[in-house]
C-alpha cells in the first residue's frame, strides 16, 4: 500500500503468521505496521510449494522496510508454528529481528518458546481483543483488501464448555493469515512505544 519512507527509524514493525512446512491449506502472511500513519503499509500473503521460498518472501518484506540507519524491522512471529521460520531467519543472519517473548506486554508473555507470541489459551483472547482494537480505532486507515475480506468470515464459536474460539467459518475455503499477521505487527509496535 505504501513504500517505506527513507531516514525513518522505528517507524515500521512486522508481524508474521507462519506456516510450518509444505503441508496444509493456509498461506503464510507477514504485515508491516506503519506507526506514523497507523496503517498497514504492506502485506505478503503467499504460499509456495517449497516452504523455504515462502519464508524468503516474508523475510524480504521486512528487509524492504528496514531503514538504512537501523539494524532491522522487528518481526513478531506466532511461536506456535514459527520455529522453522525463526530458524530460517537466524540461519540467514536476521535472527536479531525476531521479537523475544519477554519484550511483549506482560499479559502476552506466556508459552514455552523464547521467541514470538504464543496464540493459545487466554493469550488468544487478548490477541483477539487487540484485533478488535486495531479494526475499531484504525480501521479507517486500513486499505488492505485481504484484511477486510478475511475479517468478513472470521467468526466466534462457543464450545460446549462455554469457551470462545475464533477462526474462519471454513478452514478449507477461507483464511485468517492476514488478520493475524496484521495484529501481530500492531502488537509489535506496542512493544516499542518507548522508542522515539
Amino acid at each position: 500500500f505504501m513504500h517505506p519512507k527513507e531516514r525513518w527509524i522505528d517507524r515500521y514493525f512486522m508481524g508474521t503468521d507462519p506456516i510450518q512446512n509444505d503441508n496444509g491449506y493456509s498461506k503464510m502472511a507477514s504485515a508491516i505496521w506503519d506507526a506514523q500513519f497507523n496503517t498497514i503499509a504492506a502485506v505478503t500473503n503467499y504460499r509456495d510449494p517449497d516452504h523455504k521460498h515462502t519464508y524468503l518472501q516474508c523475510m524480504l518484506l521486512g528487509l524492504y522496510y528496514k531503514a538504512k540507519q537501523s539494524e532491522s524491522v522487528p518481526d513478531l512471529v506466532e511461536s506456535n508454528l514459527g520455529t522453522a521460520y525463526c530458524d530460517y531467519k537466524t540461519y540467514r543472519g536476521y535472527g536479531k529481528d525476531l521479537v523475544l517473548r519477554t519484550e511483549l506486554p506482560s499479559h502476552l508473555q506466556g508459552g514455552q518458546n523464547e521467541i514470538g507470541i504464543d496464540n493459545r489459551g487466554k493469550r488468544n483472547a487478548f490477541i483477539i481483543n487487540k484485533m478488535h482494537e486495531l479494526a475499531e480505532f484504525y480501521g479507517d486507515n486500513i486499505y488492505i483488501e485481504d484484511f477486510w475480506g478475511q475479517l468478513r468470515y472470521f467468526v466466534c464459536t462457543v464450545t460446549q464448555a462455554g469457551n470462545e474460539t475464533w477462526g474462519t467459518q471454513d478452514v478449507k475455503k477461507y483464511f485468517d493469515d492476514v488478520l493475524f499477521a496484521s495484529v501481530f505487527a500492531y502488537i509489535c509496535s506496542i512493544c516499542y512505544t518507548h522508542r522515539p
